[in-house]
């Protein structure tokens, strides 16, 4: 769980300070972080 939530961080940092809206392999659940998001288009 911890490792999850370190990752979790890790991405929201990433895209703060490279100011983008998304990241393409983020973690959406901290209870399922093997769910990933639907890639549209």
């Amino acid at each position: 769980m911890l490792l999850v939530v370190t990752e979790v961080y890790r991405q929201q940092l990433c895209l703060y300070e490279n100011k983008k809206q998304s990241i393409s392999d983020a973690i959406l659940s901290l209870n399922q972080p093997h769910i990933r998001p639907i890639v549209r288009g």
